[in-house]
């Protein structure tokens, strides 16, 4: 277990595939960074709570991140950023708002990311997508966030495909600024839709029907 460390709990670097299990990182700067081309950990069934960032995968690396609960980091559960490409399944992210710049997952300079079977939940904005086009988000539940869903910003874009949207208290998926290659996919109901705000641009023209701001589906998860 990591607790109290200033900058770094654990750092896995350039070529490192470790088997990350059953561990706390708590009131850490950063619990675990993932760096560097061919770093590709097993981040598995740990508990990261209250970091600055839970787990910071940047410069290439990849990995699979999975099964973990990430609760109350005060910046952002999970950072993905400069070309990372984690898999990222079937984790908790729950209550990032304890400061008014906290949410749950932050995608930017280009990081990409797979990510899958998630509940992300009690957040302020669950996602943030910035400067990024390349994540791919499928079978996710968004629930009960106390800002959007999903915030795509300046040069954001990604897969958005089959995932439940449920209460999210200003929308589900907001597009800000200048946004690309936006795909969104709902799975039959499809309940009603939601227009963004008037200040912010609708989604590019390659993605289905700008209004597509907002999902609902009665479905909770399990």
């Amino acid at each position: 277990n990591v607790f109290d460390s200033e900058e770094v709990g654990i750092i896995v670097s350039s070529g490192g595939c470790p088997s990350i299990l059953h561990n706390v990182f708590s009131n850490s700067n950063v619990g675990i960074r993932i760096i560097g081309e061919h770093a590709a950990p097993d981040v598995k069934r740990n508990f990261i709570n209250g970091n600055s960032v839970g787990v910071d995968c940047r410069s290439e690396s990849a990995g699979v991140i999975a099964e973990n609960s990430f609760l109350a980091n005060t910046n952002c559960g999970l950072s993905c950023s400069f070309s990372a490409n984690p898999q990222v399944v079937a984790n908790v992210f729950e209550d990032h708002r304890t400061t008014k710049k906290a949410h749950a997952i932050s995608i930017s300079n280009k990081g990409c990311g797979f990510f899958t079977e998630n509940s992300i939940i009690h957040n302020n904005d669950a996602v943030i997508i910035d400067g990024s086009s390349g994540a791919e988000f499928s079978g996710n539940f968004v629930m009960r966030n106390d800002g959007y869903g999903i915030v795509v910003s300046d040069g954001g874009g990604g897969s958005f495909k089959t995932n439940i949207f449920n209460f999210n208290q200003l929308g589900d998926i907001l597009c800000c600024g200048h946004v690309k290659d936006v795909v969104v996919e709902v799975s039959p109901p499809s309940p009603s839709v939601t227009s963004p705000p008037a200040a912010c641009s609708t989604m590019s023209s390659k993605a289905p029907a700008a209004s597509a701001s907002n999902r609902r589906s009665g479905q909770t998860p399990k």
